[in-house]
Parts: C-alpha cells; sequence; structure tokens
C-alpha cells in the first residue's frame, strides 16, 4: 500500500496568494470575465467598406446612354450627309420651309408674253394633298437631283411650267416658291434666286403628282 506524499502545511496566519496557471499563447483567466470564443460563440465583426467595385446594372446603364447617343450622333451625321447639297443650294430657310411649312399651294405658270415675267394663272391649297410629307423629304435630298448639271445657266421663262409656294402660318405672302420645268430632263430654281439644278430621278414622280393633285383640287373645287 503506497503511503501518501505529505504536504507542507499552511502556517497558521499566513496569507494565501492566488496565482492563476498562465497558458502559453492564452490569456490568463480573470475573475469576472467571460471569454465568447471559451463558448464558442464569436463576436460579431464590424462591417468591413466595400471595395469599389463596378455593378453589372450600372454598366448596363451607361453602355445604354452611350449607344443611344452614338446612334443619335450617327443619325445626326448621316442626315446632313444627305442633303448638305439640297441647303447649300435652297439655302437653311427655303429647306426649313420646304419640309415644315403648313401651307403648301401648287400654281400653274405661265409666260405673260411681254417682257418674260411668268404668272399663276391657276392655284390650289395642297396642304393636305396625299403625298406631300414623302414630296416635301424628296424635295431635300441628294440623291433625287442631278447635280452634275447643276450649272445649267439661266432657263427661258417659258421652260418653268409649275410651282409650289410654301407660306408660313398667317402669311399671305410665300417664304419660298420653287418654280419646276418639267420637260426633258427637268430643273427646279428658287424664284428669285439665280441657278437651277436638274431634277434627275424627283423629274418624272413630281410631274405625275402635281398634275393628279391639280387635276383632284380641279374636280373637287
Amino acid at each position: 500500500m503506497r503511503s501518501k506524499a505529505a504536504f507542507p502545511q499552511r502556517p497558521e496566519g499566513a496569507t494565501s496568494i492566488h496565482c492563476p496557471m498562465t497558458v502559453f499563447g492564452k490569456e490568463p483567466a480573470v475573475a469576472g470575465r467571460v471569454r465568447l470564443e471559451d463558448h464558442g460563440i464569436r463576436a460579431m465583426q464590424p462591417p468591413k467598406a466595400e471595395t469599389d467595385r463596378s455593378h453589372p446594372g450600372s454598366l448596363i446603364v451607361v453602355g445604354i446612354l452611350a449607344t443611344a447617343v452614338g446612334l443619335a450622333s450617327f443619325a445626326v451625321w448621316f442626315q446632313w450627309s444627305q442633303t448638305k447639297r439640297c441647303l447649300a443650294f435652297f439655302g437653311p430657310e427655303i429647306a426649313t420651309a420646304i419640309q415644315a411649312a403648313p401651307r403648301v399651294e401648287a400654281w400653274s405658270l405661265r409666260p405673260d408674253g411681254i417682257d418674260g415675267r411668268v404668272f399663276a394663272v391657276s392655284r390650289a391649297d395642297v396642304s393636305k394633298a396625299p403625298g406631300l410629307v414623302h414630296l416635301r423629304h424628296g424635295l431635300v435630298e441628294d440623291s433625287n437631283y442631278a447635280w452634275s448639271a447643276a450649272a445649267i445657266g439661266r432657263r427661258p421663262s417659258g421652260s418653268w411650267d409649275m410651282a409650289l409656294a410654301f407660306f408660313a402660318a398667317g402669311a399671305s405672302r410665300p417664304t419660298a416658291v420653287l418654280a419646276f420645268d418639267l420637260e426633258d430632263d427637268g430643273a427646279v430654281t428658287v424664284v428669285g434666286r439665280p441657278g437651277s439644278v436638274g431634277l434627275g430621278r424627283l423629274g418624272p414622280g413630281l410631274k405625275d403628282w402635281l398634275t393628279a393633285t391639280l387635276k383632284a383640287s380641279a374636280s373637287g373645287s
């Protein structure tokens, strides 16, 4: 039978000193302090600052806006490239009147036979005539004219068969009058200005439209 080892006895009147055991790598336990980690509970960490990163939704919106701006710029450039020669010939004011004047009249022209001046012998309001919208666009598109024949020179007054007059709202005098020679290759001129341009492929359709529109207007009046 083993004998129990004798431990030294604490002398009477001595004060006991508590020395907590220290484990390497760990803080000593402190009375009254509870460590959550010791119970398997992890303290909530403060949220980390979000890194600066792009959001897919924002990139999509930026991409759509960039595409829209690009398409709009292309449309403006394309429109300008299709009409730049007409703008140079007619001028911005007349080109605008051709496309947007609220009242349009078709005139039949005849020379007076005395001093070479031309008069409108009949007039018809064609502001609501079928096909006018397409004709407005066609009149300011470069590809509809024969620009190689731009320097035609002055034509005899009797050459001009019909005209289109464009009026601003409430105006009694037209903003612009385009006179047309509808025979052979045809030509257009701005009344009151020198120079004319060959009608090119616009000629046949313009002649048919003017003839039919004036006929319909005369039969309806």
